[in-house]
């Protein structure tokens, strides 16, 4: 799903106040009525590439498509409740060496007299239990463009992957592995936290 025009690639969400927009998105999922057959694949392999998969537009400028998953596991309470699982299409251009500089100052700010060591976890749930793959790609990236890190007080700073354990030390001149993935298979990434009462 992505708002906007196809080739507005930064287009967000209506705003709380545009209730028809939200209803008109609404009333075309609960329409929408997948192919269950379109993608279907003979073989072993699946395509490199998904082709016949036309999005649907609603009259704001809401697209959306759909892949039915056949064998799909409820993996948050929209999927358990609707069979509908949403995720929102937004592009972000990276670059590895601004990528470092924003990690460095974050490191920069963690670097007291007071902190030996910094854990940084990338794909971790924030505050509200969400968690963003994206944040696991992107830390990926900037490990196949390896630089250096160095801090006055810290003696190491971490990298965790959240979704297989994976974890690399980025004190140095480059990042070295500490340990491989310790788990994999079906991290059920976008399950909320329930607080207790």
């Amino acid at each position: 799903m992505w708002f906007g025009a196809a080739d507005d690639p930064a287009g967000l969400p209506f705003k709380a106040n545009k209730q028809s927009s939200y209803d008109w998105l609404i009333d075309a999922i609960v329409a929408h009525r997948p192919d269950l057959n379109q993608f279907k694949i003979q073989g072993s392999q699946p395509p490199m590439q998904v082709t016949g998969a036309d999005p649907v537009r609603t009259p704001d400028d809401v697209n959306f498509m759909s892949i039915p998953l056949l064998g799909g596991a409820p993996a948050s309470a929209l999927f358990a409740m609707t069979g509908l699982s949403v995720g929102l299409a937004f592009q972000s251009d990276h670059v590895a060496s601004q990528e470092w500089a924003n990690l460095r100052k974050i490191i920069k700010r963690k670097d007291e007299p007071a902190n030996d060591r910094l854990l940084i976890s990338a794909g971790a749930p924030d505050a509200m239990g969400r968690c963003f793959a994206a944040e696991e790609i992107l830390a990926h990236f900037m490990l196949e463009n390896p630089e250096g890190i160095s801090a006055n007080h810290l003696a190491s700073v971490i990298l965790h992957f959240w979704s297989t354990g994976q974890a690399f030390e980025l004190m140095g001149s480059e990042p070295v592995e500490l340990w491989p993935a310790v788990y994999q298979g079906f991290n059920p990434m976008a399950h909320p936290f329930v607080l207790p009462l």
